[in-house]
């Protein structure tokens, strides 16, 4: 994603938390579903390589992750 791909996946485990797109997840256990999914990507493959990009840049990049771990580590057990 952060190189501008398209990403197709299950939606299991952690993808679906990161992967903007969700009509490129799918169901595990189907086939059909995942090769409708990987159509879709190579479709859209600029498009969604570029917003999956964008996406990654805004969401994960070291000036938005770090503050964010700095503030749990400040913050004391137990509080919210």
């Amino acid at each position: 994603m952060q190189a501008g791909l398209p990403v197709a996946c299950t939606n299991i485990g952690g993808p679906p938390e990161v992967i903007p797109d969700t009509e490129l997840l799918c169901e595990p256990a189907d086939p059909a579903a995942l090769a409708n999914a990987i159509k879709a990507a190579y479709a859209s493959r600029n498009e969604i390589g570029a917003r999956n990009q964008s996406h990654i840049s805004d969401q994960y990049a070291p000036s938005v992750i770090v503050p964010q771990v700095i503030d749990l580590y400040e913050t004391p057990s137990g509080s919210s």
